[in-house]
């Protein structure tokens, strides 16, 4: 899947169902964001809502990327690139090596990194 053309409510969705933390609530509600709750309809018309914004609150979003070892990468202005860089290394044996099975790149460094984590996932 291309997770670049998904909005961040799209990816802060499937981040949310990786780790099991929708709730299902009876409401009924459109698919989108009310203040800081996201609240969208699965396949079944099922409302679910969850508190979290991994692509933009660092809070929620740092022990996904500690736990998963995603680096993110400062962009180089001096090259005109502004993107920042997201990145899971292969560890062999215990040892780090620099071949990076996992990237994306964005403006935002926590989308950089939920990117990652979901391509990981899809990896596994």
């Amino acid at each position: 899947m291309n997770y670049s053309e998904l909005s961040d409510f799209e990816i802060n969705k499937l981040v949310a169902e990786k780790l099991g933390r929708l709730v299902p609530v009876p409401q009924a509600f459109e698919s989108k964001v009310i203040g800081d709750v996201l609240h969208y309809y699965d396949g079944n018309r099922n409302l679910f809502m969850c508190h979290l914004d991994y692509c933009d609150n660092p809070a929620d979003a740092l022990a996904i990327i500690i736990d998963n070892k995603i680096t993110i990468v400062a962009p180089e202005e001096d090259q005109g690139n502004l993107l920042w860089d997201a990145r899971c290394a292969v560890v062999e044996d215990g040892y780090t090596t620099m071949t990076y099975d996992h990237a994306a790149s964005n403006i935002n460094p926590l989308r950089a990194a939920m990117e990652v984590f979901l391509m990981m996932g899809d990896a596994a």
